[in-house]
């Protein structure tokens, strides 16, 4: 039984958070989970605040440490930045004779892909996620080492993402001698471990963006608006401002956000003069309207969906999915993930992460 345990920084655009993995025959159990803090990255603009960040990651991984008695000195990391594209590529090696395929042959590849791919200006190639190998023009393997080959292919993706959140990441996860393991696009994880149908998609909304994954055609497409449930709040208190004071609005839609949800919110007044009812009434039109002008954007792209899986990230989802389905012509359903016992919506692309590096592991070495 092989038991290993991973480190994984996630970072979704406005929050930082430490999950430590244990892994036992390549199945990832959660150990450890923290937020270390909510803030953008971006937004970061003195050494001091970048060194305030580190300093706040390296107390926290030393935490676990010292809670799981282990000795974390690689972190992988799993995030969404701001903008990322990937690319099919194959990479082809002839030998000259009958080759035995190791470790370091993969290694190679790994290397090669990273090293000598361009990007377009702005980005920066952060990994090669192989697919599938393929030997002697022949057939294809899932694991080609200890094979004897005169051919070997390799396909996968490129995965290229914004260069300011890369570098401000990385030199901030690893200022205090932290090594930096794997670095994974949390939205192209949640692509690539997603069967999609045709006029389907895949709806991750955080606080402060949307993504969307859809197929159109067979042609998978992803995009993001950085419009998430921050922006509707921001809406509701215009909307109370305009009927209430300035400081019970306020005071409202603190009430709303520290609940983080739509319905299920305790019976009292929220204020002296708004009451719970009025604020769930108020927020659900905004939702409404909002979605359903996503829905008419989404048409004038000639993007005709039926269907939509949606992951709230901090959300209470079901009253929000069914307050969708009752106002749109799109048929709105939760998205479960996989991996059994796993049930924070918040992990379901670390725990993608996760397996990807798992199962990696056993063919690739990126130190």
């Amino acid at each position: 039984m092989k038991n290993n345990i991973h480190g994984i920084l996630c970072y979704n655009d406005y929050e930082f958070k430490l999950l430590v993995f244990s892994s036992f025959d390549d199945k990832p159990f959660l150990m450890y989970e923290r937020i270390i803090d909510k803030i953008k990255i971006n937004d970061l603009t003195s050494d001091l605040e970048k060194d305030k960040l580190s300093t706040k990651i390296k107390d926290v991984i030393e935490e676990a440490n010292k809670q799981l008695s282990i000795n974390l000195t690689k972190i992988d990391i799993c995030y969404d930045p701001d903008k990322y594209y990937y690319s099919s590529k194959a990479f082809t090696f002839d030998f000259e004779q009958s080759h035995r395929v190791t470790r370091a042959d993969i290694k190679k590849v790994y290397v090669h892909a990273k090293t000598n791919e361009q990007s377009v200006t702005g980005f920066v190639v952060t990994d090669f996620s192989i697919s599938s190998y393929r030997v002697n023009d022949e057939k294809y393997v899932a694991n080609p080492i200890g094979m004897d080959v005169n051919k070997l292919q390799v396909y996968g993706e490129m995965i290229f993402v914004d260069s300011k959140t890369y570098y401000n990441l990385v030199s901030i996860v690893s200022a205090y001698e932290i090594e930096v393991g794997r670095i994974i696009v949390g939205t192209y994880m949640l692509k690539k471990n997603s069967i999609i149908e045709d006029k389907t998609a895949i709806l991750d909304i955080g606080t402060e963006r949307i993504n969307f994954v859809v197929n159109k055609n067979e042609d998978i497409k992803q995009f993001s608006i950085a419009v998430g449930m921050k922006k509707l709040y921001e809406e509701l208190y215009k909307e109370l401002t305009a009927k209430f004071e300035v400081g019970e609005s306020e005071d409202a839609v603190r009430f709303m956000m520290n609940y983080f949800t739509l319905f299920d919110i305790p019976d009292y007044m929220v204020t002296e003069n708004i009451s719970q009812t009025q604020l769930a009434s108020m927020f659900r039109v905004i939702v409404v309207n909002y979605f359903q002008y996503i829905v008419n954007e989404l048409k004038s792209q000639d993007i005709h969906l039926s269907k939509a899986y949606v992951l709230l990230n901090d959300y209470y989802d079901v009253e929000f999915i069914s307050l969708l389905n009752e106002n749109t012509t799109i048929e709105f359903v939760r998205y479960n993930s996989d991996f059994k016992g796993i049930e924070k919506k918040e992990m379901y692309k670390a725990v993608y992460a996760i397996e990807e590096i798992i199962n990696s592991d056993k063919v690739l070495i990126t130190e």
